[in-house]
C-alpha cells in the first residue's frame, strides 16, 4: 500500500514527519508531564531523548512496518517503561533500509 505524502480535511492536514518536526513535538508534548504522563515512556528531559518501541505493542510495530521501516532485532532488557514494569523491557528496532 502506498500511503499519501498529504491528507487534508475542512478541519485538518496530515503530511509525513520530518526531521525538522523534532523540535516542535518536544517542545509541545514529549516535554510536558501532564501530556505524557499515560505514556509508556518517561517524560523527555532533552530533544535526544527518544521513545523505543516495546515488544507487546503490536499497534506501532503495525505502523512502523507501514511506513516501510524494517525490522533491525529486539534489544533485551532495554528501557524501564515506567507505565508497564518498574523492570527493564524489551524494545524492538526499526529502521528505513536503502
Amino acid at each position: 500500500m502506498i500511503l499519501p505524502d498529504l491528507v487534508r480535511t475542512t478541519r485538518l492536514t496530515l503530511r509525513r514527519p520530518r526531521l525538522s518536526d523534532a523540535r516542535a513535538v518536544f517542545e509541545e508534548y514529549a516535554s510536558d508531564p501532564e501530556v505524557t504522563r499515560y505514556m509508556d515512556w518517561p517524560t523527555h528531559l532533552s530533544i535526544g531523548d527518544a521513545a523505543a518501541c516495546d515488544v507487546e505493542n503490536r499497534a506501532s510495530t503495525r505502523v512502523l512496518e507501514k511506513l516501510g521501516l524494517t525490522y533491525e532485532g529486539t534489544m533485551r532488557r532495554h528501557l524501564i517503561r515506567p507505565n508497564r514494569s518498574a523492570e527493564p523491557r524489551d524494545s524492538l528496532v526499526y529502521a528505513r533500509v536503502r
